[in-house]
């Protein structure tokens, strides 16, 4: 039976590889033309077989990657190989990844079959394969169809690319790689040729990626979702409408006039800098402001990333000493900062330290454009903007900002309004009138300003928002664009261009106004150009067009947009903090909203196909929120119940909800490995098993380090860890390396399941190994980089991985300064009152320690680049002349996971030299103890006064 299968699956694959062969097409395992009680079938005969034989048997090959195919069609995405147990019996026992990972190779060398790509595929060798020639999972097809009807309009746009680049749309607009549906969409290539397929499913004359049953296979299953059934249904016909449709609402002329044409051009590039804005803030007065571009395009461009912005620091042209981190660059892009006075060269922005780089890159972004004085247009919204040009409209009302007072003859001329005169900043209205004399325009000139005549540009019906740091109007895909265009003067025609189309001409014949329909712009920037002739050909030289720059957007998903505009804002300080680091108080959370407001917080716990699997109430109170509310509001979470969900969940969201004002999210998530642990309490007792869906090799290894001795090495059984092995009361560290990469998870646990008193949080481990010798520093290192990289399960876990770092911290301090300094050291740090002078006392040095206070108190910022300067001391005032012991020791203070040797024997040789030279070694721990703070230490006299 097997064999007759098997040569009926080789003819199948055979068929498809010889009809893709010319466009190239792959073929999928999936496609194996078996009825649903064939394939039931199947799997019974391969468990029999494989029971009987007790290995797989390759003269039935194909059939084995067409039931794991079907596996991966149907898996749920906690643990595939349990699920291929449950679907052939016997599997666990006798089956071998590895031959169906080298099988599926052979199918894709024989029959064009598809490999799997990505950085998913290449964590998950062996499942990426058949999860990938099972196309598209059955628990993953209603995510696709929503995200598909979410882009629509963006594939509309796009579908005449390639495959992969179709792909590469839905993989930047789908959610990160940390859900399954994250980690499919990596596979550009296959989402791509999906995406084909659903469009062009039912129009014969095209040949589909995949074959016609297995197609309307996926799509039957996917249609059994009421609501996957209609996003696919809208999806297909935003699509389709868009090949089929070739209208154009305005007929072309004959020729372009060549004024046109030179300022139509399609999605010109917009010009990114700081602008001046004005808001009044009544009784006649109006506030400065700035609107700071977009920065993210610039840095992408630029290829600069936080970690070259943490090397400088920023501030605003108004500021004086207060410096920003250099990476809240990303917070200000398109914000708009309150100034008190305008620049005075025009740079809006300073930054600490010279990278020419960053400098180059942001030349134009934090430079307001012209020269003073800078002209701005009152607009419909009342907020005066600044416009480039310098050149005045007639009826238009502006407010002028010069960094030096106006000639008093031409304030009396133009009848300008004084808003304020002060020195660096002073602000006019101007009201221009309909007609200009001479003298009006003799005073415009006299400082520095022009007028043109031209056509204006209003939205009719559908009215547009703004995006102020571009100004472009922002357009939905589905407007009907209609204009109202009027002029400065009589219009005997007005010449109109949308992107780089020909010019239409439509007779003006002197009236006020018209209204011109655009019809439906593509998606993308673009721009429409607006010429008016007038009447008198006098007037023709002071003509200039008028460009209304757009901006076409696909609608938001509903389901973020909301998020975007709520009453609420929540977030997590540090933004990357992970929930553990909450749970432990070593992050914060913050939560901005309307005073006296009820806000009740709950924690939604996902699966790993991205679907809400439980959710649990945290409270309620009502705004604002203080610190302490919020950090007891997660405490809940530290439940055991709470954990075993935490631990299966590759993301946790703690929600805000404020009723009709909306929900704000702060997300928390959790990287799922190839390699990691599972917690299980049975009968009063945890043991913790390894889940391996990765390629394991014979060189995997796994070792343990209990929270009570965290410097003894434990070496482990790999196939007891699959079974499990118990959990030691306190907890530890278990180290899992495969292919020289580490996968570390700390777990500890209560022995309740909560912390019930302070007795569950005491460690007093013990560091027999490392002992007090410092020939073994580069042990306790390399000790520090195991436990601080390793993740945290439980609800102890966080906190224990932490006081295992201070006890290894602990050991580095007392065998380089010896147990007093410890002590004096931690006085100071837990003590921010306390003076420094007993730790400068203790260097022994006392000319060197108070150098070093003198240059590094209060500036934590200092220790960065201070080694130069620590090198110096330590040289002038005789206390050592090694240059490497000296740099050595300030590494070992200030960052011990960069030290490093060559040669094991010279580092046993140096260290041993620092911790008799206590002078030095206590030095560097004193500018790490100085730099703990953003102020100085208060001198003693002041604490005791």
């Amino acid at each position: 039976m097997l064999a007759d299968i098997n040569r009926r699956l080789d003819r199948q694959f055979t068929t498809l590889r010889g009809q893709r062969a010319a466009s190239g097409l792959p073929v999928f395992a999936l496609e194996h033309g078996l009825s649903e009680l064939e394939i039931s079938s199947l799997k019974l005969f391969l468990s029999g077989e494989l029971k009987r034989k007790g290995k797989l048997d390759h003269a039935h090959w194909l059939c084995w990657i067409a039931a794991a195919a079907e596996v991966g069609y149907s898996f749920d995405g906690v643990e595939f190989w349990t699920s291929f147990e449950g679907a052939v019996p016997g599997w666990s026992a006798m089956g071998s990844r590895r031959t169906i990972r080298d099988w599926y190779k052979l199918f894709g060398q024989r029959f064009s079959g598809i490999h799997p790509e990505g950085p998913w595929a290449k964590h998950f060798s062996i499942i990426a394969w058949p999860i990938t020639h099972s196309i598209l999972p059955m628990d993953l097809q209603s995510q696709f169809a929503r995200l598909l009807y979410d882009c629509r309009y963006r594939l509309a746009s796009i579908q005449d690319q390639p495959a992969d680049k179709i792909g590469e749309l839905l993989r930047r607009a789908g959610p990160d790689t940390n859900t399954r549906f994250g980690n499919f969409l990596e596979q550009v290539s296959l989402t791509g040729m999906l995406f084909i397929a659903l469009r062009d499913e039912g129009i014969g004359e095209r040949v589909s990626p995949i074959e016609k049953a297995t197609l309307s296979r996926i799509i039957g299953d996917l249609e059994q979702r009421q609501a996957a059934k209609e996003w696919l249904r809208e999806a297909r016909r935003v699509i389709r409408e868009a090949t089929l449709k070739q209208s154009r609402h305005l007929a072309p002329a004959p020729a372009k006039p060549k004024q046109v044409q030179e300022l139509s051009a399609e999605a010109a590039p917009v010009e990114r800098h700081a602008l001046l804005t004005a808001r009044r803030a009544g009784a006649g007065a109006w506030s400065l402001r700035l609107q700071l571009p977009d920065f993210r395009p610039i840095l992408k461009a630029a290829k600069i990333g936080a970690p070259e912005l943490d090397k400088t620091r920023i501030r605003f042209f108004d500021e004086k000493g207060i410096w920003r981190p250099g990476r809240s660059l990303l917070s200000l892009s398109k914000s708009e900062p309150a100034i008190t006075r305008l620049p005075p060269t025009g740079q809006v922005i300073v930054f600490e330290t010279k990278m020419p780089s960053v400098e180059q890159a942001f030349r134009r972004a934090i430079l307001v454009p012209g020269p003073s004085p800078w002209l701005l247009r009152v607009q419909a919204d009342g907020v005066a903007r600044q416009v480039l040009g310098h050149h005045v409209r007639v009826g238009q009302t502006y407010v002028l900002a010069s960094t030096q007072p106006l000639a008093y003859v031409a304030v009396e001329e133009l009848k300008l309004g004084v808003i304020h005169e002060v020195e660096g900043s002073n602000l006019y209205e101007l009201n221009v009138p309909d007609a200009l004399s001479g003298i009006h325009l003799a005073a415009l000139e006299r400082i520095g300003l022009g007028y043109s005549l031209g056509a204006r540009i209003d939205p009719a019906g559908i009215v547009p928002s703004l995006d102020p740091s571009t100004g472009q109007s922002i357009w939905s895909p589905d407007d009907e664009i209609v204009l109202r265009l009027s002029a400065d003067y009589a219009v005997r025609e007005y010449q109109v261009a949308v992107g780089s189309s020909e010019a239409i001409r439509i007779p003006g014949d002197g009236r006020p106004e018209i209204l011109c329909t655009c019809g439906r712009l593509p998606l993308g920037a673009g721009a429409i150009t607006v010429s008016a002739v007038p009447m008198d050909k006098g007037l023709a030289a002071r003509v200039q067009p008028e460009v209304l720059r757009t901006l076409v957007r696909a609608p938001r998903p509903w389901s973020k947009a909301p998020s975007e505009r709520c009453g609420l804002k929540a977030s997590v300080d540090p933004p990357e903090a992970k929930l553990g680091e909450l749970l432990a108080g070593q992050s914060r959370m913050t939560l901005i909203g309307p005073p006296r407001r009820k806000v009740s917080a709950r924690a939604e716990f996902f699966d790993v196909n991205g679907h809400v699997q439980a959710s649990e109430r945290l409270g309620e109170r009502e705004l604002p929120a203080d610190p302490g509310w919020l950090r007891r509001v997660v405490e809940p979470l530290n439940k055991e119940k709470c954990w075993d969900l935490i631990q299966s969940s590759p993301k946790v969201d703690i929600v805000f909800d404020a009723g009709e004002l909306g929900s704000a999210r702060v997300p928390f998530r959790n990287k799922i490995e190839p390699l990691r642990w599972k917690i299980l309490r049975e009968r009063g007792s945890v043991t913790v098993r390894l889940i391996d869906e990765a390629d394991r090799p014979e060189d995997l290894a796994i070792e343990r380090y209990d929270l009570t001795a965290p410097d003894v090495k434990v070496p482990m059984s790999p196939d007891a860890c699959m079974v499990g092995v118990p959990l030691t009361a306190m907890g530890s560290l278990f180290v899992a390396t495969v292919e020289g990469k580490r996968y570390r998870t700390v777990i500890a646990l209560s022995p309740s399941g909560k912390p019930t008193s302070l007795g569950d949080l005491a460690l007093n481990p013990r560091l027999d190994f490392v002992g007090q010798n410092p020939r073994r520093i580069p042990r306790l290192v390399n000790l520090q980089r195991l436990w601080n990289g390793a993740n945290c399960m439980g609800p102890l876990a966080t906190i224990r991985r932490w006081q295992t770092l201070q006890v290894l911290d602990a050991r580095l301090v007392e065998i380089f300064c010896g147990p007093h300094w410890l002590r004096a050291s931690r006085e100071f740090l837990e003590r921010r009152v306390t003076s420094d002078q007993t730790l400068q006392q203790m260097v022994g040095v006392p000319s060197f320690a108070r150098a070093l206070a003198e240059a590094f108190a209060g500036r934590p910022d200092a220790a960065r680049g201070g080694l130069r300067l620590f090198q110096q001391a330590a040289v002038r005032y005789q206390v050592c002349s090694d240059a490497d012991a000296i740099r050595t020791a300030w590494h070992i203070a200030m960052e011990p996971a960069n030290l490093s040797f060559a040669d094991p024997r010279r580092g046993g040789d140096l260290f041993e030299g620092i911790a008799a030279n206590k002078g030095l070694a206590r030095g560097a721990f004193l500018v790490r103890a100085v730099t703990a703070f953003d102020s100085e230490p208060v001198a003693t006299k002041d604490v005791a006064a």
